[in-house]
């Protein structure tokens, strides 16, 4: 049976900013894969030299859609740094919104299904020292 494009509850729009809150664990949660990104030399201008992306999935009124987050950093040890600190402090609330802008929407084949991912540009980390169950 072949494979249709997903519907998804809302369409990010390219060139859209906003924010993306994790302090409900209700709204989304990590995919298990990341990816970093060695850049041509001719894309540099835009970003450093790697482009790490961490994936998230919107589980409320962004149900089903991947968010990809991503980083722009000049050495590889850089961009492995931003997705541990990532995928360390999203599931504790210590990272509790990013603040972004839609770069592409597309979907993706993973395995079973396609899926609407956005491409999203870190513009703000929004981070708190404390987790907020301890608050």
């Amino acid at each position: 049976m072949p494979k249709t494009k997903p519907t998804p509850v809302i369409s990010p729009a390219v060139g859209e900013r906003r924010n993306y809150n994790f302090q409900n664990p209700d709204n989304y949660e990590l995919w298990p894969f990341w990816t970093i990104e060695q850049l041509p030399q001719k894309e540099q201008t835009k970003c450093k030299c790697y482009k790490a992306r961490v994936i998230v999935v919107g589980k409320n009124h962004d149900k089903g859609v991947h968010f990809a987050f991503n980083s722009c950093h000049q050495d590889f040890s850089d961009a492995e740094r931003a997705i541990d600190f990532a995928r360390a402090k999203i599931p504790t609330g210590e990272l509790y919104n990013i603040f972004g802008e839609t770069i592409d929407v597309h979907s993706s084949d993973i395995g079973d299904r396609l899926v609407t991912v956005a491409e999203v540009k870190v513009i703000l980390w929004s981070m708190q020292d404390v987790s907020p169950s301890v608050v």
